[in-house]
């Protein structure tokens, strides 16, 4: 990997330059990440299902309850 200089932003062009390069070094690195995390989405959905199946338990019971 390449070490990136900043320059010291005297006039625009040199600000807008290093606007730039970090607006290009943190979209690589947030597309870098979302291939990581690949398997924190999928526990994400095992739990979300989980969390659903008790939730429409706890209603369905409460509907026996209050009508049967």
């Amino acid at each position: 990997m390449a070490v990136r200089r900043y320059i010291t932003a005297i006039e625009f062009n040199d600000f807008n330059k290093n606007q730039r390069q970090l607006i290009g070094i943190l979209n690589h690195n947030m597309t870098k990440l979302t291939t990581d995390v690949q398997w924190l989405k999928k526990l994400n959905g095992y739990q979300i299902a989980i969390i659903g199946g008790i939730f429409v338990t706890v209603v369905c019971g409460f509907i026996k309850l209050a009508f049967f």
